[in-house]
């Protein structure tokens, strides 16, 4: 038994799937290079972040700390 598929609907497949291809080797290669870009800046914005907030528990401790001994810090002092 053999298949006959009408010409219109052949040609439907195959424009289907050359758009496809097309959008699987441009379009998802550029959205890959985008998630990485986004990766790589959200992880820089969490190295940064977590830095900053260290500082600022070190900087209340220290500041806690003092008021219980009883030091004055100067300004700009380490």
């Amino acid at each position: 038994m053999i298949n006959v598929v009408p010409a219109e609907i052949n040609l439907k497949t195959h424009l289907w799937q050359r758009f496809a291809a097309f959008f699987n080797s441009s379009l998802l290669k550029e959205s890959a290079g985008m998630l990485v870009k986004i990766a790589e800046n959200t992880t820089v914005l969490t190295r940064t972040t977590t830095a900053n907030f260290k500082d600022i528990q070190n900087e209340r401790f220290n500041s806690t700390s003092d008021k219980k001994n009883g030091i004055a810090r100067k300004e700009g002092e380490i």
